[in-house]
């Protein structure tokens, strides 16, 4: 099993582009996982969730490719020998630290 990225319009939602993240054997099957019916000849789809669009790219993300987008996406702390400072914890009612 590989993870796939497809990334896809909807005719309903104007210019706004849509990625979904799927498992399968191969790209045809991770497609095919959005789909109602196969793709027609002018590349139109009708998706399982309603509504009509096009698939614009299927991209095989397996090996940490995905991931490694979402940790530069965040921010990371420094601890207090690096120049940074740790926030401070805080206890809920049960006196746990939080």
């Amino acid at each position: 099993m590989r993870e796939y990225q497809i990334e896809y319009t909807h005719d309903e939602m104007g210019d706004m582009k849509f990625r979904a993240y799927k498992w399968a054997g191969d790209e045809k099957k991770a497609v095919r996982l959005l789909l109602r019916v196969n793709a027609g000849k002018d590349d139109r789809v009708q998706f399982k969730n309603g509504g009509t669009g096009r698939i614009l790219s299927v991209t095989d993300i397996t090996g940490g490719a995905r991931s490694s987008t979402l940790v530069k996406d965040c921010e990371v702390m420094q601890s207090p020998e690096d120049g940074g400072s740790i926030p401070p914890t805080s206890t809920n009612q049960h006196g746990l630290q939080i």
